[in-house]
């Protein structure tokens, strides 16, 4: 130990310098190259991190597209409508490019790249299936429709069946992209790990540096000691050293992998700033898609004008908070857009409006008002413009049936926009829905000459106040009126005359009993009235009545008024007449039978037996 020493002694000073100085800076280059090796690791962690990131986006895509395509196929199929078929060409135009990125960021994942290629082989059947259904959907829909509504219910099938399996894919990306943050961490910690070896390093040779050598270079290690430990805390370096020696190349190299770590420090802020944004997107996006669904579900319950109304209040009020609307539908007579409903606080709105105080008509089914567009409101909003609003048109196939207003103390973003437009055209489908439904009704149930009900609704309706009058114990009278002499009008004047008679007649009839009578047209110039709760005297007459306005109604012909028109009428009652309706009607016909063999304009009451049969006109109409 004692001759080491000695030898230390006599060794010249470069030569000192060179084993105290060298094995220190080999020591630190090698820990840098560790540094450089832990750092390619971190930046390999953050590429597959980021990979994994585009990866669940791209799916995520696939399932926003792929609902839009089956939304545009079924919207079609049960509107008709060609605005639909833009989401599914739009799908199917994106679908193939979204399915192919998201496959090129899967080649290091068989796995998942095995299923997504199943998948998109599901897609582009789904696709080809829909493409099917569409070019033979005006074939179906007019020979088989409910052989539509089996497509579009196997096609929801599918659809919900591809949504299951993109999500999964979704949770094990999302597995995936847990397991890359870890180890992404784990790398960072490693480069701490380096780094704070590299200047335990750097420490030890600045010790060993101050006790064999003088001051000078004592404080440029002393420089790189301060330099390590502001870049373990995350810090910039200080002002490096700028020899060109062993301790200069290393303080150039600590002063990159400062610049380096505060750049990927900074990028990863962004990064999870943006994830964050897009994540708060995609969440406010399908809580959007959660309420569409929640109000089609409800508006396909509605039953009623009112009940729409309360439905789109409801889901409207949901979707932006501190919101503020007003739902307006057009009134038939006045062509007036007229408040059906509201929500929120606004207090100043406009009860009835033109079309022409709106910019709707101008602009398209959408305008949207902004704080900078200056006097540039619609003026049924009120005077006082709010900072920003929104008016959706309620239109189906060019018929426009009101207009959906909202309000906000902020702009609207283009989501909630697009959720409103979606809300509105709901709505209006709903409306006219209903509508079409009501005169579907209306026209299977009423004669469109007359505007009586027609025997259809005559059969149902006789049943019910037979039933009714056999629990209630009460009677009920039976009617039976013909046109006197009516084929003569025909012949004589033509069908249009003999039309015209038949419209006034209807019109008198609906004027002349009470609201809770029925009065029917059988056919041809045949015509029932049912008295409910009538005595026979009442029915009697009411037949009378009936009789004397008929020979003071007076019809107006293009060849001038029409000479008097009498009808014959005849009368039976239940019990006393029947129990049964074919009886009951047959008494009815034979007493008009009788009142016409009698004379005609006049009213008969029926007095046969039950078994007698002079004629069943009326009853034959009803079998």
């Amino acid at each position: 130990m004692q001759r080491i020493r000695l030898n230390w002694l006599n060794t010249s000073l470069w030569i000192k310098s060179l084993i105290v100085v060298g094995i220190p800076v080999v020591t630190l280059l090698i820990s840098g190259l560790i540094t450089i090796m832990v750092l390619r690791q971190t930046q390999e962690a953050d590429e597959l991190l980021e990979v994994a990131m585009k990866v669940q986006t791209e799916l995520q895509n696939v399932r926003t597209l792929l609902l839009d395509a089956g939304t545009g196929v079924r919207g079609y199929l049960l509107t008709g409508e060609d605005n639909f078929l833009v989401f599914y060409q739009k799908a199917g135009a994106e679908l193939p490019q979204t399915l192919n990125r998201a496959i090129s960021l899967l080649d290091n994942d068989s796995e998942q790249l095995e299923r997504l290629m199943f998948i998109q082989e599901q897609i582009e059947q789904e696709l080809a299936s829909l493409n099917t259904l569409l070019n033979y959907a005006s074939v179906l829909g007019n020979e088989a429709p409910e052989t539509i509504n089996g497509f579009i219910l196997t096609s929801q099938v599918v659809m919900d069946g591809l949504s299951v399996q993109l999500q999964q894919m979704q949770d094990v990306q999302r597995t995936t992209l847990d397991l890359r943050e870890t180890q992404k961490i784990k790398a960072i910690k490693r480069f701490y790990i380096a780094i704070i070896c590299n200047a335990l390093v750097g420490i030890t040779g600045g010790l060993l540096g101050l006790w064999l050598f003088a001051s000078g270079i004592t404080a440029r290690v002393r420089r790189l000691d301060q330099n390590a430990k502001r870049l373990a805390r995350g810090l910039p370096t200080l002002t490096s050293i700028t020899s060109e020696d062993e301790l200069g190349r290393l303080s150039q190299g600590l002063d990159e992998a400062s610049k380096l770590l505060i750049a990927r420090e900074s990028d990863l802020r962004e990064a999870k700033e943006e994830l964050n944004l897009r994540f708060t997107e995609l969440t406010e996006r399908n809580q959007q898609i959660m309420l569409l669904n929640q109000l089609s579900a409800a508006l396909q319950q509605c039953e009623s004008t009112e009940e729409i109304v309360d439905v789109v209040k409801t889901k409207a009020a949901l979707l932006a908070g501190n919101s503020s609307g007003i739902l307006y539908l057009i009134d038939e007579k006045t062509q007036l857009h007229k408040v059906v409903g509201a929500w929120g606080n606004k207090t100043e709105f406009t009860d009835s409006f033109t079309h022409r105080s709106c910019h709707v008509p101008k602009q398209g089914q959408y305008y949207v008002y902004k704080p900078q567009d200056k006097n540039v409101y619609c003026s049924h909003i009120g005077s006082a413009a709010p900072v920003a609003s929104l008016c959706c048109s309620l239109e189906t196939q060019d018929t426009v049936l009101g207009l959906l207003h909202v309000t906000h103390h902020r702009a609207l973003s283009e989501g909630e926009r697009q959720v409103f437009g979606a809300i509105a055209d709901r709505a209006a489908l709903s409306l006219a829905n209903l509508k079409l439904r009501d005169t579907l009704v209306n026209q299977a149930i009423r004669d469109s000459l007359t505007g009586l009900y027609n025997r259809r609704y005559l059969e149902g309706a006789l049943e019910r106040e037979l039933r009714h009058a056999e629990r209630q114990k009460k009677s009920f009278g039976v009617i039976a009126l013909d046109i006197d002499h009516f084929k003569q009008f025909n012949d004589t004047y033509g069908h249009d005359a003999g039309d015209e008679v038949l419209r006034a007649f209807g019109n008198l009839l609906n004027t002349s009993f009470r609201g809770e009578d029925l009065a029917c047209r059988l056919g041809g110039e045949e015509f029932i009235v049912v008295l409910p709760g009538a005595t026979l005297t009442q029915s009697i007459q009411s037949a009378e009545r009936l009789v004397e306005q008929v020979r003071n109604m007076r019809v107006t012909l293009p060849g001038g008024l029409l000479e008097m028109i009498t009808i014959s009428s005849g009368v039976a009652i239940y019990p006393d007449h029947g129990n049964s309706i074919k009886t009951l009607l047959r008494k009815a016909d034979a007493a008009l039978y009788q009142a016409k063999h009698n004379g005609r304009d006049r009213v008969e009451v029926s007095t046969a037996p039950p078994e007698t049969n002079y004629g069943d006109s009326a009853s034959r109409a009803l079998k």
